[in-house]
């Protein structure tokens, strides 16, 4: 039970490392013709802002998005993708990997990818049967299986010839970074 409850309680602390590791990769404003995200600062579209904030996408102004900071993303990290994804239910290192995979592609992406990983249904939804299944798999195992099927997505997108050079050697030092958690 002692050993259930430091594993848990290591599991919730997580959160601050992971959200500081995912900025490093996510840098600053861009708003690339490119890339479907539009206007992005640290990982956010104005899309995602607009949501969050409870506002129409039209009133979120680029100077809006240029000045956003970290104290402004982080409850949009924690609510829309950590949370989301039940990090803090995933061992250490694999909730790294989920979270980091979801605010590149989005919540539902990073968990359907992440049970075809465990050969369970790919609903999107990370429930019980997910979670339960996760415990059946060596960690190890199942970071570098996870990494691989990201990398395998990401070579699928339409705008991996420009992006996609950047994108493997973000899931590459992710998943360097998550088997050091682990």
């Amino acid at each position: 039970m002692e050993a259930r409850l430091a594993l848990d309680l290591k599991m919730k602390e997580n959160f601050e490392k992971a959200f500081q590791d995912v900025l490093k990769y996510e840098g600053g404003y861009v708003n690339d013709p490119d890339d479907p995200g539009g206007m992005t600062n640290m990982g956010i579209t104005a899309q995602t802002y607009a949501e969050f904030t409870g506002r129409r996408l039209l009133t979120i102004t680029e100077k809006e998005m240029r000045e956003l900071t970290k104290d402004q993303v982080k409850p949009i990290y924690k609510r829309k993708y950590w949370d989301t994804c039940k990090c803090d239910q995933l061992p250490a290192g694999l909730d790294l990997l989920v979270f980091d995979f979801a605010v590149n592609s989005g919540p539902a992406r990073a968990i359907k990818e992440l049970q075809k990983c465990l050969r369970v249904e790919d609903d999107g939804i990370l429930g019980a049967i997910t979670l339960k299944h996760i415990t059946t798999f060596p960690l190890d195992l199942l970071i570098r299986e996870y990494a691989e099927a990201r990398r395998d997505f990401l070579r699928n997108l339409k705008t991996f010839q420009k992006f996609g050079k950047g994108w493997i050697a973000r899931v590459d030092k992710v998943e360097n970074t998550a088997t050091s958690f682990a």
